[in-house]
């Protein structure tokens, strides 16, 4: 597994010498359109601790107002063995031009069904997605989070996730 990161930024760093400087803007937007975020991909990945990864899916709301540029959101993640989690917390988008950054916090509830145990219901979500923004605010992208109790029950196995995403924004009339 440790061989997939470094492909990763071995990939990484030659794109950057291919592409050579880039000047691009980076700002921290504020208030937006809300979007409805679809995520698929893969569950437990990189962290077996003798449980198997699994496909997942992920469903997201994150409202287009913010305060301070910090908007809330809220979640489902369902996976492939019936483990499902719902959450709640906050969220940033950071644009570099077209590209959209958004990382996110969380806290939520954790239903095993027959997948990973995680040591306990309540859990901590960390994630960040990044995204192309097309002119009609419509986003595809990659995301990656991990999900971990932070130590508050006796196990803490955690899980990661990598997910292709796909966010519709939502206007209101």
């Amino acid at each position: 597994m440790h061989r997939f990161w470094w492909l990763i930024v071995v990939a990484a760093l030659a794109g950057g010498l291919v592409a050579g400087p880039v000047q691009a803007q980076v700002e921290v937007l504020d208030d937006g359109p809300s979007h409805v975020d679809f995520g698929v991909g893969v569950f437990n990945l990189g962290r077996d601790h003798g449980d198997p990864t699994s496909g997942m899916g992920r469903l997201e709301f994150r409202l287009g107002e913010k305060f301070f540029r910090i908007g809330p959101m809220a979640g489902v993640m369902a996976n492939g063995r019936g483990g499902v989690y719902g959450y709640g917390g906050l969220y940033a988008d950071i644009a570099i031009d077209r590209l959209i950054l958004t990382p996110t916090a969380a806290i939520g509830g954790y239903s095993r069904g027959s997948s990973k145990d995680l040591g306990g219901g309540f859990q901590f979500r960390l994630g960040a997605e990044l995204a192309y923004r097309f002119d009609n605010d419509i986003r595809l992208g990659v995301g990656f989070a991990h999900i971990s109790n932070a130590g508050i029950h006796d196990r803490n196995p955690g899980e990661n996730e990598l997910m292709v995403t796909l966010a519709i924004p939502v206007r209101w009339p």
